[in-house]
């Protein structure tokens, strides 16, 4: 049996089903492929949070603060030390150079979405969305179209096409909602899927991602 997404409008309203690919809606659950993918996002990120420089690595002058001698305050030399504002950092976070590059096959990370898209469809929280109809920048029109859906207030990723991403009317206007994620396809992954308490997919983004969408 072929998986289907309720398929609704702006307003809130219910135009029926569509059928989906079974490739990535209707795939059994494997938690280890899963916490391995959400895994490898995790320390992808964390490595990419950067390193805190040292004393002798931050560029300041040399001269001294103030004199050794003569004014009764303690010796100080290098203005980069910890303690001053704009030095070094003590004990600060460094990459570790002989750490191993961290990768998941293709394969892998795509079988990891499809594995999160599947779940999430059978817990009931993926819906279509059959097109994002927007003239005008309002944030307002946005939160007003998640209202109607149900999924104002919550966690919510929000599938769109290439063009929609790219669209600076519908960016701008959903950029500022609380606990909302905009991505374009196929720039996203399974953490960001198994976060989400909503999913909600553009009808564009169903076909640009290989969805196999047909109405039912």
């Amino acid at each position: 049996v072929m998986p289907h997404l309720a398929l609704f409008n702006m307003a809130g309203e219910k135009l029926g089903n569509i059928e989906v690919s079974a490739e990535l809606f209707g795939v059994q659950y494997n938690g280890d492929l899963l916490h391995q993918a959400i895994a490898m996002v995790a320390e992808i990120t964390s490595r990419q949070a950067g390193q805190a420089k040292t004393r002798g690595e931050v560029k300041m002058t040399t001269q001294k603060w103030f004199r050794q001698k003569g004014l009764g305050r303690g010796r100080h030399g290098a203005r980069s030390a910890p303690q001053f504002v704009g030095g070094g950092k003590a004990m600060g976070p460094r990459r570790d150079p002989n750490a191993l590059p961290v990768r998941m096959p293709k394969k892998m990370r795509r079988k990891a979405i499809a594995v999160a898209m599947s779940r999430q469809l059978r817990d009931g929280r993926v819906r279509a969305l059959d097109a994002i109809e927007m003239t005008e920048i309002r944030t307002k029109a946005a939160a007003t179209a998640l209202h109607a859906l149900h999924a104002y207030g919550s966690r919510t990723l929000l599938l769109l096409s290439e063009d929609e991403a790219r669209d600076d009317v519908v960016y701008r206007s959903c950029r500022n909602i609380h606990k909302l994620i905009a991505r374009e396809v196929p720039h996203f992954n399974a953490r960001d899927i198994i976060w989400a308490e909503n999913v909600i997919i553009t009808r564009a983004a169903l076909e640009q991602m290989g969805g196999g969408v047909s109405d039912s």
